[in-house]
């Protein structure tokens, strides 16, 4: 998976061989405008896999959705309101969730609880992964 490469970069030659090897390549889209996306997202243009949040992983991962779980099982796909933190939460993450009482930006979130970003982004990769979190367009996050 590529999250960031700009048009010639080293891990663009890291997925092309992957891609011979016949292994998923998977990219994050960035700003049509930003030097460093450029590589990924002409990756998503000749055919590797449009990643737009932990799901799209999962379904790769697993070949089904969630989602798709739940259409097939007529299940309704409007999540339930939070009443609670989730079970299983480390203290940063309870501390992220406590504050995403509304959509919160990354940057906001580094302000607000004075911690290091790659903290921060891993705890919210893990709380993505529970389900606890879910990642908006614009690097936002809101709570599932």
């Amino acid at each position: 998976m590529l999250i960031e490469a700009a048009q010639k970069s080293g891990a663009l030659i890291t997925a092309s061989h992957a891609a011979e090897q016949g292994r998923t390549v998977m990219a994050v889209p960035g700003s049509v405008e930003a030097a460093a996306s450029g590589g990924t997202n002409e990756l998503i243009r000749k055919g590797a896999v449009l990643c737009r949040g932990v799901e799209d992983i999962l379904e790769e991962l697993h070949g089904v959705s969630a989602m798709a779980m739940a259409e097939k099982n007529d299940v309704p796909s409007a999540p339930p309101v939070p009443s609670g933190p989730p079970p299983g939460l480390d203290e940063t993450q309870r501390r992220i969730w406590d504050l995403l009482t509304e959509a919160c930006h990354l940057d906001q979130l580094v302000q607000r609880l004075g911690l290091a970003v790659p903290q921060i982004s891993g705890a919210l990769m893990m709380m993505e992964m529970k389900k606890a979190v879910r990642r908006l367009p614009g690097n936002r996050y809101v709570r599932c």
